[in-house]
């Protein structure tokens, strides 16, 4: 089993520094390669290509901002670069970078993705929300961009996808459990505090802002944010340049969004850039934040962990660092240890920096000072987990940048330098012979490796994107192994997305030396198997042209509606009654209570569409009813105030609206359909005519004519409440299903009488 790392590291060259009376299998091993990053590293990501994606669009200098040469190509003004670690080229020769277009706005400028914010998608594309639009100078502050972009690593370019509400600059990205993004902080378009919060709909490509009390005034810049296995988000102390802030929680899973404290974090006001992780492993739901300053004071050492595992989390002292430190970068690391690099006793203080790195071991609680940096890395320095173990590092400008071009400005810290941990020095390494790619939620994976019988652990790490020395995007899931032996390893893969988000993962297997193998890429989104229940209605549902999304509504717990088509998963609002009885006596279904509970999932339809559900109501909203969206929402798209939006609603009299708008036309049943019985409802569209059809219980019940624009205004869909949060369904909802065709009416028929 060769060592990958230490031959890669071998091939690049330079000088290796660290303490005298220690060796690397000690204290690890530093080398600073011979190129530099090309662009300052003020942002980057490791993609799931392999490759690490380094973006800076205008890098902290005001000079380059302005000019019109900013974002030119063929002058090497990147706005960002694309590095292959596996590649030493020749001196002089950068075949190891890849240089993508420039993103334009619809008015032809930059745009600048200095101080955004990033995250992966569940596809593997990185989304990058916000960043500069107005950079400061005499007379102005800096203010935020809306703009959203996306980079694809299959074809390593920017995509301009929907802009936010508003501006964002020094915002939060942050995964959820049913693969939408949340964004929140960050400075607006006008150079306000930006309180809101939104969620991304990948699918729709569309933003949606949640509802938050009356009384939240919103996070700090660049708060450092961390999804928990219950759906909530921890804020855990950790900002950037702004004032303090008390750790609290957010549950998303509420709505409005519910805060609560967590106390007892020494120090609130000294944790600006300071560093915080989930530890390791993500099932433990631990929190640790280390380090950081006051404004313009002296670094602190203090380390503080708190247990979400408990019923009320606190803070509580965890072992000191070795020295304070502020701009310092904490990583995950296949061995369950924490790398802390970089930083300085005090804000951009180069006499002061802290090249010495620390390890934490959450295990003994105990933090061991390792190998000393050649290069001091401070304020925009950025460090990632590699696939080989490896960590690289990169960027670092305490001072502003007064150059247009790039790699000549003595502000700007354009050197790269990796780090070898000491267990690349401590033997042969694990290795992964084959395992499959694609991962569902809650299944046994087996991984054939020629070490099972040695192996102490089997981990996901999901790859990195930071910036402003937090990375909330890494997390290390553990995956229990059931057996090994016989060149077989077997593991269970975590049933709870909220612990292990949707999308690309390393998976690595480390032995009982704690020595870690090379990463393998693999793919975590699809539903469980227990999510689909196997009735020959559900086989119908899956095997019917043109289906966009299904939620069978049938998990027992938990916060996520499984999609079990295309892994579009929905989140349960409100904690609605799971397991409820559905409308076969082995059937289930997701109970809602009329006042607050309701199913989010994402709008995947707008020209031909049709909508399928199931329910069961004693009642539903509204008498004298004229539109769908005066009633109690099925499965609603309505927007107020807008033309293109769509549903499907029940009122008192037991009457299912079906209609769209632009102009607002509804097509209705018969009364009599609230009687508390389970009943098939299915409403289509064709765009081209307008046709509007409405089935109930297997037959065709009325009809119409309406718009035939594209119906795109809703951001999501809400089963069992109108998306405009307005009359909530008190029943019970099944078998919620999308398609972007309109359903022939045979079909419909078929459906209905399959789960009779």
């Amino acid at each position: 089993m060769a060592d990958a790392a230490d031959s890669a590291n071998a091939r690049l060259g330079a000088d290796i520094a660290a303490p005298a009376a220690l060796g690397p299998a000690d204290v690890g091993a530093w080398r600073v390669l011979p190129f530099h990053s090309e662009v300052l590293a003020v942002h980057a990501a490791l993609l799931p290509s392999g490759d690490v994606l380094f973006a800076a669009g205008s890098g902290n200098s005001l000079t380059r901002f302005q000019s019109p040469e900013f974002g030119n190509v063929a002058k090497k003004i990147w706005v960002s670069v694309v590095w292959d670690p596996t590649i030493s080229p020749p001196p002089g020769n950068d075949t190891n970078f890849f240089h993508p277009a420039t993103p334009h706005d619809g008015a032809g400028k930059v745009l600048d993705f200095f101080c955004g914010g990033e995250t992966f998608l569940p596809d593997g594309r990185l989304l990058s929300a916000g960043g500069t639009l107005v950079f400061a100078h005499p007379g102005a502050g800096f203010a935020g961009r809306t703009d959203t972009v996306v980079f694809d690593p299959a074809t390593e370019q920017w995509v301009g996808r929907r802009p936010m509400q508003h501006g964002r600059w020094y915002p939060s990205l942050i995964n959820l459990g049913d693969g939408r993004v949340l964004v929140t902080a960050g400075l607006s378009e006008t150079g306000r505090r930006n309180t809101s919060i939104e969620t991304f709909f990948s699918g729709s490509d569309s933003w949606q802002v949640s509802r938050t009390p009356q009384q939240f005034g919103g996070l700090p810049l660049y708060a450092h944010l961390y999804l928990l296995a219950d759906g909530s988000i921890c804020y855990a102390g950790g900002h950037m340049d702004d004032g303090p802030a008390d750790a609290l929680r957010l549950d998303l899973t509420r709505d409005p969004v519910v805060v609560t404290p967590v106390p007892d974090l020494s120090q609130v006001d000294a944790r600006d850039q300071c560093a915080s992780v989930l530890l390791p492993p993500a099932q433990a739901q631990r929190v640790m934040i280390m380090g950081g300053a006051p404004s313009g004071g002296d670094a602190i050492k203090n380390v503080d962990i708190a247990d979400f595992s408990q019923p009320h989390p606190v803070y509580r002292p965890g072992a000191a660092l070795a020295k304070g430190r502020k701009h310092l970068n904490a990583t995950l690391l296949p061995d369950r240890t924490v790398l802390v690099t970089g930083g300085s006793g005090r804000n951009e203080a180069a006499p002061l920096a802290t090249n010495e790195a620390e390890v934490y071991d959450p295990g003994t609680d105990t933090w061991r000072t390792l190998a000393t940096a050649s290069v001091t890395r401070m304020y925009h320095s950025v460090a990632l987990l590699l696939p080989d173990g490896r960590v690289v590092t990169a960027g670092g400008n305490p001072k502003q940048g007064t150059h247009v071009e790039w790699d000549n400005d003595p502000n700007e810290e354009m050197k790269i330098e990796i780090y070898s941990p000491p267990y690349l020095f401590k033997g042969p390494r694990p290795v992964i012979t084959t395992v499959r790619t694609q991962w569902r939620y809650g299944q046994t994976v087996n991984i054939a490796s020629p070490d099972a019988g040695h192996l102490q652990w089997a981990s996901l790490i999901r790859p990195g994107s930071t910036t402003h020395s937090f990375n909330t995007s890494q997390r290390l899931v553990d995956l229990p192994i059931t057996a090994q032996a016989a060149g077989s390893v077997q593991v269970t893969v975590p049933a709870e997305p909220n612990l292990a988000p949707p999308g690309w993962y390393m998976l690595f297997l480390t032995d009982n030396n704690r020595v870690p193998s090379v990463a393998r890429w693999v793919h975590l989104g699809a539903a469980p198997d227990t999510a689909l229940p196997g009735s020959p209605y559900n086989h119908a549902i899956l095997g019917t042209p043109a289906l966009a999304g299904y939620w069978p509504l049938a998990e027992a717990g938990g916060t996520v509606a499984y999609d079990v088509f295309g892994a579009n998963h929905g989140s349960y609002i409100g904690h609605p009654r799971l397991g409820a009885p559905g409308a076969k006596p082995t059937a289930t279904a997701a109970g809602l209570n009329g006042l607050d509970q309701y199913v989010l999932l994402p709008r995947l339809i707008t020209d031909d569409f049709s909508l399928e559900l199931w329910y069961s109501s004693g009642g539903g909203h509204g008498t004298n009813v004229a539109q769908w969206w005066q009633a109690a929402g099925l499965l609603d798209g309505e927007v107020p105030g807008t033309a293109d939006d769509f549903g499907i609603s029940l009122d008192a009299s037991g009457q299912v609206w079906a209609g769209t708008g632009h102009p607002d036309t509804s097509i209705h049943s018969r009364k009599g359909l609230a009687d508390g019985k389970w009943h098939h409802a299915v409403f289509t569209r064709k765009a081209s005519t307008g046709a509007l059809t409405l089935f109930v219980d297997g037959v065709h019940v009325s009809g119409g004519r309406g718009g035939r624009q594209r119906l795109t205004s809703a951001p999501g869909l809400r089963a069992g409440v109108l998306q405009s949060g307005r009359n909530f369904l008190a029943g019970s909802l099944a078998d919620v299903a999308v398609y972007s065709s309109a359903l022939p009416p045979a079909t419909v028929t078929a459906h209905f009488h399959t789960r009779q």
